[in-house]
């Protein structure tokens, strides 16, 4: 298969097929590569200046450290997030222990002042007398 170098992006339709080419390298078929439309497109391959391709190099090995240490930062911040969500329903379920309590609280205290309330207390407040 022949291969060819596209300078400006084209579509050529090709017996009933239609094919997208951007600009770069692409293998082709023979009876693709001699059309008169993907010759108008096509040339030489820019020569790579060496100056150009070492700092390509660099700025990649850059990236990918950077990217290993955003990988890591991403497992160490799922790690934290499952921390805090335990934290979270720990937290649920004391508040929930708490409301039990305070309304157990609550209720022993109703019934205390009930019990403090006595026949003689009642007669008082409804203006009767327990004496005979």
């Amino acid at each position: 298969m022949p291969k060819i170098y596209v300078n400006r992006e084209f579509t050529l339709q090709l017996g009933g097929e239609r094919r997208h080419f951007t600009v770069g390298n692409h293998s082709v078929d023979a009876e693709t590569a001699k059309h008169w439309y993907v010759q108008a497109h096509i040339g030489d391959e820019p020569a790579m200046d060496p100056d150009t391709s070492a700092a390509a190099e660099a700025l990649l090995a850059d990236l990918q450290d950077k990217e290993k240490a955003l990988v890591s930062r991403a497992g160490s911040l799922d790690a934290r997030e499952t921390v805090i969500a335990d934290r979270e329903q720990a937290v649920q379920a004391r508040e929930a222990d708490l409301a039990t309590r305070e309304q157990a609280l609550a209720d022993r205290e109703q019934a205390a002042q009930n019990a403090q309330s006595t026949p003689k207390d009642d007669a008082k407040a409804s203006g009767k007398s327990t004496s005979k």
